[in-house]
C-alpha cells in the first residue's frame, strides 16, 4: 500500500488530514468558548 502512492499523492493526503484536523480542533475550541461566554451572560 505504501509503495502504491507517489510522494505527491502522500503530500495531498497528509495535507487533507492536517486541514481536517485543524478545522476540527478550531471548531471544538470555538464551540467551547461560545458556550462558556453564553453561560456567563445569563
Amino acid at each position: 500500500m505504501l509503495g502504491a502512492l507517489s510522494l505527491n499523492n502522500w503530500a495531498i493526503i497528509v495535507g487533507i488530514i492536517c486541514t481536517a484536523g485543524t478545522f476540527a480542533v478550531n471548531w471544538y475550541y470555538r464551540h467551547r468558548e461560545f458556550n462558556r461566554n453564553g453561560k456567563d451572560q445569563d
